[in-house]
């Protein structure tokens, strides 16, 4: 809001901030079913963030990378979620989709690395903006 006039400020999605702040109202985990438990959240959730599952699944240590070609998806990802999102990856159960790097800011984070345009191999780190979705499905 802005502090003139008490409105929402412009360009802000502010329903879906607050949806998200709240944690999409989607408090459990299944954790000893962590992989079933994600597929399901990106089919309820078509277009997912990496903000998004940090958000749901907790910051963690690790970087979901791409090292032989120097690309970077997310940072600050716990190893379990990596590995069940990769297994979803390897068994076709998900995708993952380029997006402009506007959708992150409207989840208030960015990557501050530069932004890889294609899949190539880069000589430095560079941060690829995704989502995850199943079918190729993305509401955003």
């Amino acid at each position: 809001m802005t502090e003139e006039s008490g409105e929402p400020k412009k360009g802000i999605d502010t329903e879906f901030k607050e949806e998200y702040e709240r944690g999409f109202g989607e408090k459990s985990i299944d954790w000893s079913n962590l992989k079933e438990d994600i597929l399901s959240f990106i089919k309820r959730h078509p277009g997912t963030s990496f903000a998004e599952i940090a958000k749901k699944y907790g910051k963690g240590d690790r970087d979901y990378f791409f090292n032989s070609w120097n690309i970077l998806l997310w940072t600050g990802l716990r190893k379990d979620v990596i590995d069940a999102i990769h297994s979803l990856l390897k068994e076709k159960k998900i995708n993952i989709k380029a997006v402009s790097p506007l959708i992150y800011a409207m989840d208030g984070i960015v990557i501050l690395y530069p932004i890889a345009t294609k899949i190539k191999k880069y000589k430095t780190e560079h941060w690829i903006p995704t989502v995850l979705v199943v079918d190729d499905k993305c509401v955003r």
